[in-house]
């Protein structure tokens, strides 16, 4: 699971885009200090990445690890890939 300032994090993005016009066309999300425990933090950036598609801005997501990216469907075109990414494992049903 994300901790609790991951997803408030992640919520702050949602109401960024549903409630301020004021977005940068170009968004960088960076989750160097963040780790993605199981399918419900994947679903959460999953969920964001679609929102920034639907309002027509470029979206990249930063050191994720590689299992986490991976999984994720709506947000894998829009992760790096860095050396210095994590190596941690995400809890997922397949």
């Amino acid at each position: 699971r994300l901790s609790p300032v991951d997803k408030s994090i992640l919520r702050l993005a949602v109401y960024q885009l549903k409630c301020c016009g004021e977005i940068p066309p170009k968004v960088v999300i960076n989750f160097k200090n963040a780790r993605v425990m199981d399918s419900s933090g994947v679903e959460a950036i999953d969920a964001l990445t679609r929102r920034y598609e639907e309002s027509g801005r470029n979206l990249l997501l930063r050191h994720l690890s590689r299992d986490c990216k991976a999984i994720l469907k709506q947000a894998g075109p829009h992760c790096s890939y860095e050396e210095d990414d994590p190596t941690y494992k995400v809890a997922f049903n397949y």
